[in-house]
């Protein structure tokens, strides 16, 4: 994998501690929220998930790729608050073809394909280098057999895989002491 980001040690074990993120969109100033089952992407910076074409918040992903997002406990105690929001830019890896009767022992090739995605055809707003960024495909199939992995269900599912990119993330932690936050951002962003 490439492009080495080392998120502070509170974040990464807390995103690693977790798997499902509300994720927020927009388009045309409306707001929507949804949640995704989501996978790091060690020393990326990155989350990966997993979605169908049909659904809004792809479609709003396709006109607007800057999102903001929530990962979060539910405690019954203020003391126990523990969370990140965060906010990013999202891609397209690719899509995967879901295959019937899958083991998920089979070599990940013999699993799914994927069809990789040219970002710079998929989404209306271009405005960064990773946005037009294209993955090849074995950077791809990495990223799809790590999601699997996690979740193979997304084998007999199929959808597109997504790779968001972290740029700005808030992790609040009142156990440490009430009101703890930790700030972390982006360099150039």
């Amino acid at each position: 994998m490439s492009g080495a980001f080392e998120l502070p040690g509170p974040i990464t074990a807390f995103i690693a501690a977790h798997h499902v993120m509300a994720l927020a969109t927009t388009r045309n100033h409306r707001p929507y929220q949804c949640s995704v089952y989501y996978v790091p992407v060690p020393d990326e910076a990155t989350l990966l998930f997993m979605s169908s074409e049909q659904t809004r918040h792809v479609q709003e992903l396709r006109a607007n790729p800057h999102v903001a997002g929530a990962i979060h406990v539910e405690p019954e105690r203020v003391a126990d608050i523990q969370g990140v929001q965060l906010t990013g830019t999202v891609v397209c890896l690719g899509q995967l073809t879901a295959m019937k009767n899958s083991d998920s022992n089979f070599h990940i090739n013999s699993v799914f394909n994927i069809e990789v995605a040219t970002n710079s055809e998929y989404y209306s707003e271009i405005d960064s280098a990773f946005e037009q960024r294209t993955f090849n495909e074995t950077e791809a199939l990495e990223k799809a057999s790590l999601y699997l992995d996690r979740f193979p269900e997304g084998r007999r599912i199929g959808g597109s895989l997504f790779q968001l990119r972290l740029d700005w993330i808030k992790y609040t932690d009142n156990r440490i002491r009430f009101g703890f936050k930790q700030i972390w951002q982006r360099e150039g962003t």
